[in-house]
């Protein structure tokens, strides 16, 4: 293993050690295990997901205003299923 520092504010300090001592396990180890899952969710199908990155956020005057209800369709480039077409201004409501 190599030696790292690391600077961490005093209250996420204190909550590591705690939640290190509630687990019987040292800083170190919960910081290392913690650090290896956050790099192994970064890589995980999630990440992958346009629904998840910033990509997906639309912003300025070209937003569309069916964005709600044709998400699937402007994220993943498609429609997952047909759906029946709503009148103008009805809501669907599911029960």
């Amino acid at each position: 293993m190599t030696r790292t520092t690391i600077r961490l504010p005093k209250a996420l300090r204190e909550r590591a050690i705690q939640l290190a001592k509630a687990r019987s396990v040292s800083l170190a180890r919960l910081i290392r295990v913690s650090l290896a899952r956050h790099l192994d969710a970064e890589n995980s199908s999630y990440a992958a997901d346009p629904i998840f990155s910033e990509t997906a956020v639309f912003r300025g005057p070209d937003v569309p205003r069916d964005g709600a209800r044709n998400h699937d369709t402007y994220v993943y480039g498609f429609e997952p299923w047909p759906r029946k077409p709503l009148r103008s201004g009805t809501i669907r409501r599911v029960r």
